[in-house]
């Protein structure tokens, strides 16, 4: 019985399991941080499995804290 972990992706599967930008995704392919590997030259094919593990190493930048003015 097959895995759900081992579910084949696409890149805009990807982005929207991990409400990403697509671009980012392929960028992340491009430089082979993200495991994949291409159906017939074209498509990528990205295991569910391996989508959330490269997202879990990923550092989020907290948001900002709002700058206030300098008593001056």
């Amino acid at each position: 019985m097959a895995h759900p972990d081992d579910d084949l992706l696409g890149v805009p599967d990807v982005a929207d399991l991990l409400g990403m930008d697509e671009s980012y995704v392929r960028r992340a392919l491009r430089s082979e941080r993200l495991p994949a590997h291409k159906l017939n030259g074209r498509a990528w094919a990205i295991r569910r499995g391996d989508a959330i593990a490269w997202a879990a190493t990923l550092h989020r930048r907290a948001p900002r804290k709002p700058r206030t003015p300098s008593a001056g």
